[in-house]
């Protein structure tokens, strides 16, 4: 695998291309490149590319995927919430 070629590589989304990050780690080390030139390569720690290998044992290329990110959740919730805010009784205090 060329070190050159992987920094080219243009994906739609952040998610896309750590998941592609991940997969070329473990085939890197697997190909016997050391850990920390995997890790300079793809900018994380060598202890990221040693997690990424372990969740490959364990549970292969899905172990791989990027998760969700943690948000605010999707917008049916952020719609509730102004409702319901939007519900609540008013009173207002002026003066004496």
């Amino acid at each position: 695998m060329s070190l050159e070629n992987s920094s080219k590589l243009a994906f739609t989304s952040r998610r896309m291309a750590q998941q592609w990050q991940r997969m070329q780690g473990v085939k890197m080390l697997r190909a016997g490149i050391p850990a920390h030139v995997v890790a300079e390569q793809f900018s994380v720690s060598a202890r990221v590319v040693f997690k990424c290998v372990a969740a490959f044992s364990e549970g292969g290329q899905n172990a791989l995927l990027a998760k969700e990110g943690a948000g605010p959740g999707s917008i049916d919730h952020v719609r509730r919430r102004s409702r319901d805010a939007k519900r609540l009784p008013r009173r207002y205090h002026l003066g004496s």
